[in-house]
């Protein structure tokens, strides 16, 4: 490890026996070395922190109490889209979070890396990323990889501004906020109305940080701020690398603007743990990705400098990481409705599981059921979820992916290709060590492709039997698995009034209870006089006899299997197995004319159609029911059908049996034919009725 010291002077020690840092270093036993790093071998390692916090203990022992650490990176990866064409790797998400993971980075700024979202599983990070739409060229492109177990503390995601800038905001301890930036600045030759724009907008978005908010700037600024210190004091340490250019000023003038500092500048140590990029023709390393925080904030910046190892991702950048003694605070959730796991019910198919859950439901259904609705419902829905988790348990979610299940072969290829490097590295001017890193990483390329090329075959051609055997369900469920990593995270939307972006979750949670608020519940003029002329029916009293056993056993047969279950999380597979307890419950309910409240409730799902995805508006609402519910209701439904088919209208056709879509579409061609035979005029009108359903009126839909 590399001798690294800081321009602060650390603090000597509070008690009075003890002996100053400055008087006595660091040596043998009290060797201090940074995140990730090793010791090395025949040589003294020396690393300072800045300012710790030392307490005096008794019995003369003095120990270092650590502060909260968290790792920043930034890192130009030039893409991160997968080209077929290119010299990089299939996959490049997960090959950088496996190196962002190698170097313990929690939150990383990426630049050049197109858009999208999506979770590496295994790499262990979220990418959010900003960029250019397809048709256009993306040589630009920000964004983030967060640590997935970070990701759960966010309040909100990424905001991205444009395909140069994006932000993020964090919770801090001590009811503080940080504000997190990623830039991709324009380039040296780039149009002064370039870099004029993205300065203009860097300093909208720096001015609408509040005061209090830390800043925590990252990204590739293609610009060389120098070291002159005496120049630009304040902003820039004694430790900077090279001469200024003229983006540099430009960067450090919006520096002094806003009172940052250029931390990479502040740590004393070896010019190749400064330097960021090679220029390809002079060879010489050069200083361009930053790391800026608000001056008052410097000594939150604990190191900051350049990882010499990130080689393996096919870029001209190294990664810059910077420790601080920082940390996200967890967030606040709010008390509510636990979201139950998918029970695994394709064990039932099972015979010896689907024995074994009728064995354990016996020995946990109660004998006694209370007199009252809600408490009966309760007590068998807690006795089901015991029975299912003892016997079948939940469902594992599993993705195949030809990265992942492909993963140790392709980790000893990136092994192999480091260490070939690193080989090549310490005897640059020997041309056998560079063919030999040269081949080992034309290797990498080629075994990966092959790689992918096998599994994706494999898959084909199991996809392909499925589908020719008319399994539907098995065939949508493996494309299902394989189409790739999924994308997560927290979708903005635009407030009612349509002049806010809502960020947080907590005002995203807001905004849809306000749109299924004002959706379900709208105001209807119902002439009452109209209703009222409609002919009324002769009171059926077969209508109101109990259900019978049979009718509660022909009711859950008709409930269709490997579907959704509602809030409570029990499948309608799991009630086939309780018809008689089922019947008891129904039977109450219908007595007592009371309905229990999860029979009522239902968890609403958003699925997205088309247009803007930040107006709520464009997602088509489906809401998951109990399965004991629908069960009540289709025998309601079995009883009314009779009734209605012998009421109804002939211009009725939806919702009845034998008048579906096709045979209406058969009727329409019918009537064209024969209106075109006896040269007559036909006109049809299509009507299609905004969210028919959700505007009838609350009182008329029970």
């Amino acid at each position: 490890m590399d001798s690294v010291v800081l321009p602060q002077g650390p603090r000597q020690l509070s008690s009075p026996a003890a002996v100053s840092m400055t008087e006595q270093p660091f040596l043998g036993s009290a060797l201090l070395t940074p995140h990730g790093e090793g010791a090395r071998k025949g040589a003294l390692n020396i690393v300072c922190l800045s300012y710790p916090d030392w307490t005096a203990m008794s019995r003369g022992v003095t120990t270092l109490r650590p502060k909260r650490k968290m790792n920043f990176g930034t890192w130009n990866v030039r893409t991160l889209l997968d080209n077929t064409d290119s010299e990089r790797p299939e996959r490049r998400t997960a090959i950088i979070a496996r190196e962002l993971g190698r170097f313990k980075i929690d939150i990383a700024a990426l630049q050049r890396a197109g858009e999208g979202q999506l979770k590496e599983e295994k790499g262990g990070y979220t990418f959010f990323w900003k960029g250019l739409p397809e048709e256009e060229r993306r040589i630009h492109g920000v964004g983030f990889a967060i640590r997935n177990d970070l990701l759960k503390h966010l309040t909100e995601a990424p905001t991205g501004i444009n395909e140069r800038l994006s932000t993020l905001r964090i919770n801090l301890a001590k009811n503080q906020q940080a504000t997190i930036i990623c830039a991709y600045a324009p380039t040296l030759d780039a149009d002064e109305d370039i870099k004029e724009n993205f300065y203009c907008q860097l300093d909208t978005i720096l001015s609408e940080i509040p005061k209090e908010d830390k800043i925590i700037f990252l990204g590739d600024f293609n610009a060389r701020v120098g070291k002159d210190s005496d120049l630009w004091p304040g902003i820039i340490g004694k430790d900077g690398v090279g001469n200024s250019n003229s983006n540099g000023i430009l960067l450090l003038t919006k520096c002094g603007e806003h009172n940052l500092v250029i931390t990479n500048t502040l740590f004393h140590q070896k010019n190749k743990l400064k330097t960021s990029w090679k220029h390809p023709r002079s060879k010489h390393w050069h200083l361009l990705d930053y790391v800026i925080t608000r001056a008052r904030d410097r000594r939150d910046v604990l190191l900051t400098r350049a990882m010499t190892g990130t080689d393996d991702c096919w870029t001209d950048h190294r990664l810059i990481r910077s420790t601080m003694a920082i940390k996200i605070i967890p967030k606040c959730r709010l008390q509510g409705r636990k979201t139950r796991r998918k029970m695994n019910t394709q064990a039932l198919q099972e015979p010896s599981k689907r024995a074994l859950l009728q064995t354990t439901l016996k020995d946990h259904l109660p004998t006694e059921h209370p007199k009252n609705v809600e408490e009966h419902w309760n007590k068998l829905k807690t006795s089901i979820i015991t029975a299912c988790e003892e016997s079948i348990g939940y469902l594992i979610k599993k993705h195949q992916d030809w990265f992942d299940d492909n993963d140790k072969e392709i980790q000893q290829l990136i092994d192999n290709k480091r260490k070939a490097f690193q080989t090549w590295q310490r005897d640059t001017k020997c041309a056998a060590k560079k063919k030999i890193y040269a081949s080992a990483k034309a290797e990498v390329q080629r075994r990966t492709r092959e790689l992918k090329n096998i599994w994706w075959t494999k898959k084909a051609e199991e996809i392909q039997h499925l589908a020719d055997t008319h399994d539907a369900q098995g065939f949508f469920k493996a494309t299902k698995i394989i189409y790739g990593p999924r994308n997560h995270g927290i979708q903005p939307l635009r407030s009612s009034d349509g002049t806010k972006i809502l960020k947080d979750k907590t005002s995203i949670a807001l905004r849809w209870k306000e749109h299924y608020q004002n959706l379900l519940n709208r105001s209807s003029n119902v002439a009452k006089e109209t209703l009222s002329q409609i002919p009324q029916q002769q009171t059926r009293d077969e209508l109101a006899a109990l259900p019978s056993l049979e009718e509660v056993s022909n009711a859950i047969s008709q409930q269709k299997n490997n579907k959704a279950s509602g809030p409570d999380g029990i499948p309608a597979e799991i009630f086939k197995e309780l018809i008689q307890q089922l019947h008891q419950l129904i039977e109450k309910v219908w007595m007592t004319e009371k309905i229990p409240a999860d029979f009522k409730d239902a968890t609403i799902i958003t699925l997205f159609k088309k247009g803007d995805r930040t107006d709520c508006g464009n997602y088509r609402d489906i809401s998951l029911l109990t399965s004991a519910g629908k069960i009540l209701a289709r025998i309601l439904a079995n009883r009314l059908l009779p009734v209605s088919e012998d009421t109804l209208p002939e211009s009725q056709n939806g919702f009845r049996p034998s008048r579906g879509t096709v045979d209406m579409i058969f009727t329409a061609r019918q009537l064209q034919e024969k209106c075109r035979e006896q040269n007559q005029p036909l006109y049809m009108a299509f009507i299609d009725l905004a969210k028919a359903f959700d505007t009838v009126n609350a009182m008329y839909r029970g």
